[in-house]
């Protein structure tokens, strides 16, 4: 069911979205993910990423992030050792 899917997303640890089209991000139900890889999509703010706290490894190159402050949403992310943003600004 449903809630089976979201109550188990708390497990889930590496999500691949590469080349999804993907423009708003939702990744919050995701709360114990380490590694997210959202390149190539057009995602163009880091709301809900900012929320993942065991998040060590982000992968946001090739999307339409043009403010730095989006970026600086980050710093609430203590875990995140690895942050790719080739092609953006």
């Amino acid at each position: 069911s449903c809630t089976q899917l979201i109550n188990s997303s708390i497990f889930i640890k590496q999500l691949n979205f590469l080349t999804y089209i993907m423009t708003a991000v939702g990744v919050e139900a995701f709360p114990g993910l380490q590694i997210l890889n959202l390149s190539s999509n057009k995602v163009n703010t880091c709301d809900g990423i900012d929320s993942l706290a065991k998040i060590q490894q982000l992968d946001l190159r090739g999307n339409q992030i043009s403010k730095l402050t989006e970026i600086a949403k980050l710093a609430a992310c203590s875990e995140l050792k690895t942050l790719i943003l080739s092609g953006q600004f």
